[in-house]
């Protein structure tokens, strides 16, 4: 999974110099946590630079970062066009996906 610390703060979530759009919830120091198989690929949505590519067979993986620094790894499916590095893509997800955590506890809230 997909462990991102930031801080919510109405429909946004701001993460190492990006504010990400999320469903309203908990606000303040969080952790979200988001699959890589629960992003995909939009026209718009969170901004991820490609770093690098793994093939898996009938997947691939996409590491790549949100904001600044933040890892993030996406799976995509094989016969997707592969994204090449340095590429910026842009994901989404369903609400239901997300997950928040406590920052300072690691409890899911």
């Amino acid at each position: 999974m997909n462990l991102l610390p930031g801080r919510q703060q109405g429909g946004q979530f701001h993460i190492d110099g990006a504010a990400l759009d999320v469903p309203p919830g908990v606000e303040g120091d969080l952790t979200l946590g988001l699959r890589p198989e629960h992003a995909q690929l939009a026209d718009r949505g969170w901004p991820m630079r490609v770093e690098m590519l793994e093939m898996l067979g009938a997947e691939r993986l996409v590491y790549g970062k949100l904001g600044n620094a933040t890892p993030f790894t996406l799976r995509l499916d094989a016969t997707l066009p592969a994204p090449q590095p340095g590429e910026q893509l842009h994901l989404a997800f369903r609400p239901e996906h997300l997950h928040r955590f406590d920052a300072k506890t690691g409890q899911r809230l």
